[in-house]
């Protein structure tokens, strides 16, 4: 209960009466960042099983934030996500292709560098959530470029 009352005070919004979304819902997360221009592909297993709660808000919320870092770091690359069920886990992984070379300035140079990285609370706040459940989450770059964030939570009500 702890758990789920920090979540309330550390998200964006207040707790609602609506129910709170989970991988039920995935597919209208994916057709809405369609909508937004992404080219988005979902792989789920036909027969999931029951989720709890706890775990399929994390879940939703994990993918929901690495759509929303795919658009923005990456804009224009596909993206794939795959849910996969084995034995008391469900393990997501959601990729990126790698970004399209720009070409040169017009000045002759190459493509101007970000000054640094991003503050990181995306990644920080994906992986708080797997963990407050006993989960893992590991994001880097991807074999063959691009970005991939793969989190693996228990379907238990309490942390392993």
């Amino acid at each position: 209960d702890m758990r789920r009352l920090l979540g309330v005070l550390r998200s964006d919004q207040g707790a609602g009466r609506a129910p709170q979304p989970g991988l039920q819902d995935l597919p209208a997360l994916i057709d809405s960042a369609r909508q937004a221009g992404m080219a988005v592909e979902l792989t789920v297993p036909p027969a999931l099983g029951p989720v709890p709660p706890g775990a399929g808000v994390c879940a939703y919320r994990i993918v929901q934030e690495a759509l929303s870092n795919a658009g923005r770091h990456a804009p224009g690359t596909p993206v794939t996500v795959s849910v996969h069920h084995s034995f008391g886990t469900v393990t997501l992984q959601v990729t990126n292709g790698p970004r399209p070379r720009p070409g040169p300035r017009a000045n002759g140079h190459g493509p101007r560098r970000a000054n640094g990285h991003g503050s990181g609370h995306g990644l920080a706040g994906m992986r708080e959530r797997a963990e407050l459940l006993g989960g893992s989450l590991s994001a880097g770059p991807a074999p063959g470029g691009g970005f991939a964030v793969c989190a693996v939570l228990p379907l238990s009500e309490s942390p392993a």
